[in-house]
């Protein structure tokens, strides 16, 4: 990565944004030394003070605030490196805070201190309300989403019909029908929803969160689930390892084995990340310190260091995910599906022309 004081993102641009090299070339500034202008901090001190002249008022920020003006140390230290970020990660977005935190970590020696990551969610928080560069609100996500995909299709295009009249390109069925098992994804971070069901979604696999502690209704409307569909569920499950990730995990499998007992259905739910193995073999860097004794307890029993899932590069988690996914999978049965939604298509298509 280019020195800080060397990163410029568009800045005469209005609104600001960061450009590619291609899309770079005969303006300026320039977004690293590898084209042909470069600009400086005091240059981008002074893009600052022309454009963003007039400060938030108040200190409470409600919506939108176009009057946002960072100061030089905020953009080199925070903003223009965590635009470096969401560019070189542009296939996986939108990323949580905590993921572009561990970037930033390993590409500029940010501080791995909890302090630090509530700076930095506080300041990405501020530029995406001051719709700054490429921090936006489709980039960067927070925990607060429970749920992307559902796993649903149209029975047939008859269904379709009924539902709506819309172009052919538009009709699905559920990838997963007609194998032995319906998978869902959970993930203890509700901000990494929509990057995991961008991941999965060639195989129509629903992905729920939490948002850390799963309340009770939430796990009791997963046994719902289980108990609705014709054949057993596969939960395969994404957290941090450490002690909280542990007990958020053991109490979703718990709580949903539990009632499925008593009202039916059956269930398999699956530990996929984060693993002691994979903290090692993709050298992990350990979570921010805490203290408390379950943290102790935790180094005493001999399970190593902490790792936060985000602290995993998006392009990993992705092929572990789909690794898990894969195995479940019968390719021959999905093959048909495709096949035959692709048929399916092509009769909507002359419905829709003979119509």
């Amino acid at each position: 990565m280019p020195n800080q004081e060397l990163m410029c993102l568009g800045y005469d641009a209005d609104p600001p944004h960061a450009w590619s090299r291609e899309e770079c070339r005969g303006r300026r500034p320039a977004r690293c030394p590898e084209h042909h202008e470069i600009y400086n901090k005091a240059k981008i001190a002074a893009w600052a003070r022309k454009n963003r002249v007039v400060k938030q008022a108040s200190g409470e920020a409600y919506g939108y605030n176009l009057n946002y003006n960072p100061r030089p140390r905020t953009i080199t230290e925070i903003l223009a490196p965590t635009e470096a970020v969401l560019e070189e990660y542009r296939a996986h977005l939108p990323l949580t805070v905590r993921q572009i935190f561990y970037r930033l970590v390993g590409s500029i020696d940010y501080p791995k201190t909890e302090d630090a990551y509530t700076r930095l969610g506080g300041r990405l928080a501020e530029a995406r309300r001051g719709c700054w560069g490429t921090i936006t609100f489709d980039a960067i996500r927070d925990d607060g989403l429970s749920q992307e995909g559902s796993g649903w299709g149209y029975d047939d295009p008859d269904h379709f019909f009924e539902a709506n009249k819309l172009d052919a390109a538009q009709y699905f069925v559920s990838h997963q029908r007609g194998q032995a098992q319906f998978i869902e994804l959970w993930c203890e971070a509700a901000g990494m929803v929509p990057q995991l069901a961008q991941a999965t979604h060639e195989f129509s696999i629903p992905v729920y969160s939490g948002g850390g502690q799963n309340s009770v209704t939430v796990k009791h409307a997963a046994a719902e689930r289980v108990r609705d569909r014709d054949v057993p569920t596969v939960i395969l499950h994404v957290g941090d390892y450490d002690p909280d990730g542990e007990v958020i995990y053991r109490s979703l499998a718990g709580d949903v084995k539990g009632f499925c007992e008593r009202d039916g259905g059956s269930v398999d739910c699956r530990r996929v990340a984060l693993t002691h193995e994979q903290v090692d073999a993709y050298s992990l860097p350990e979570s921010p310190p805490k203290d408390s004794k379950a943290l102790v307890r935790w180094k005493e029993e001999g399970k190593g260091k902490t790792s936060q899932l985000e602290a995993l590069l998006p392009g990993d988690l992705a092929t572990i995910v789909r690794t898990a996914v894969k195995d479940l999978i019968d390719a021959d049965v999905l093959a048909e599906q495709l096949k035959q939604e692709q048929e399916d298509r092509e009769t909507i298509s002359k419905r829709i022309g003979d119509a």
